[in-house]
């Protein structure tokens, strides 16, 4: 009986030991640069090279840490995805500049195609006629120099806003969360530029949108496998996203209607809105009227142009001055520099203009190496090689991701 045992446990050991070698053969053989292709760290099967990455909370310290050891071009597998990572400015400026089509455009993951309907807005749109003409747009029609100036009564207001409910917070005693009053600050403004004025939908839409950002801020399962059934329905994410989208574009959909009705109104009255006074939405509105744009202008467009405006406009801008804020009671030395700084410009003043925060140089400097400390999105938007590319004498596939 104990001979068996022996025996029996005898070849499990062996087999142990024959399977290490075999996947250890493997991962050796993974490890090893492939010809003209860029090194990058041992991979394991199946997730290929995310366990390099979960060593850190955040992504881009793992890959700062591995592009130290492998050099401005890695290459790396998230499952079965190929990345590149591009870490030095020079290699970026070479394939931006100079292989700009080749990496044009972005790379759209499973959960980003379902929030973006494949990517049929401005920010993952295929490089192409589409994409030009909703540059277009947005450059010459939403974005222009004079359209900015025109919010700067919206920008004001909303300051003044704030600052008023901090004094009253600060008479009464009463604790302040600073960082939701910054949130709630920044949706104003982008909320009202947007489309016109605070939304009785406004927390439910924001919380959404939230939401809906915290599905792409990660890898998912469906992401690293986008070939895998399996691994879409098994993975919440895509469904999670599904349901955001859903809910996002229930609401623009009753903003964009209110919104009508509102034009309508007016100009019924025969008081039609100036042009100076428009919101983004007014804007869109009145081209889809029109009817003479390359590209037709869609209830579907308004609202995936509207996404991009609070996503890009709203969770950046907050974000930064919330890490300025903690950066500042951090040093209490520059706390004391930029206040000082603050009180002297708007010395006398009753109210926050812009003219003024143009005098505030010392407090942009504070906010510009927040931004280099904690950049509010680290690793950009994800490009995708879409024809074969040669970039430091390493060949690039197409379909390749490139962070």
């Amino acid at each position: 009986m104990e001979e068996k045992l022996l025996l029996a446990l005898a070849v499990s050991v062996l087999a142990v030991a024959v399977a290490v070698a075999v996947i250890t053969k493997r991962v050796s053989w993974a490890a090893r640069p492939k010809r003209n292709q860029p090194p990058g760290p041992w991979t394991l099967p199946v997730i290929g090279s995310i366990h390099h990455l979960v060593r850190s909370h955040s992504i881009q310290r793992s890959m700062r840490t591995l592009a130290e050891e492998h050099g401005p071009l890695m290459q790396i597998w998230l499952g079965e995805v190929p990345a590149v990572v591009v870490s030095s400015p020079e290699a970026a400026r070479e394939g931006l500049r100079n292989h700009d089509l080749a990496f044009a455009d972005r790379y759209v993951s499973t959960t980003i195609a379902t929030i973006y309907l494949g990517g049929r807005d401005l920010a993952f749109a295929p490089y192409g006629e589409r994409w030009r003409q909703l540059r277009k747009l947005c450059t010459q029609e939403l974005l222009t120099a004079a359209r900015v100036r025109s919010f700067r009564r919206v920008r004001e207001e909303e300051v003044a806003r704030l600052v008023r409910g901090l004094a009253a917070s600060a008479t009464a005693g009463d604790a302040v969360n600073l960082t939701e009053k910054i949130a709630q600050l920044v949706n104003d403004v982008v909320v009202r530029c947007c489309i016109g004025g605070r939304s009785k939908h406004r927390g439910e839409f924001l919380d959404a949108l939230r939401a809906a950002l915290s599905q792409v801020t990660w890898l998912t399962v469906a992401d690293v496998f986008p070939s895998s059934k399996l691994a879409r329905i098994v993975g919440t994410a895509p469904r999670k996203a599904l349901a955001c989208r859903k809910k996002i574009e229930r609401i623009l959909e009753q903003i964009i209607q209110e919104r009508k009705q509102i034009k309508e109104e007016s100009t019924s009255t025969g008081a039609p809105m100036a042009a100076g006074n428009e919101c983004f939405l007014d804007v869109l509105l009145r081209l889809q009227e029109e009817g003479d744009t390359p590209i037709p202008i869609t209830n579907e467009t308004i609202m995936l142009l509207l996404h991009d405006m609070f996503s890009a406009g709203s969770e950046t801008s907050s974000t930064t001055l919330i890490w300025t804020m903690a950066e500042l009671i951090k040093s209490p030395r520059v706390m004391t520099k930029a206040n000082l700084e603050v009180r002297q410009v708007f010395e006398g003043n009753k109210a926050i203009t812009d003219d003024e925060i143009a005098k505030l140089s010392y407090l942009k400097m504070v906010i510009k190496e927040s931004l280099r400390m904690h950049c509010p999105v680290p690793l950009l938007g994800p490009r995708k090689c879409v024809r074969h590319a040669r970039l430091w004498a390493m060949a690039y596939p197409r379909a390749l991701s490139c962070l």
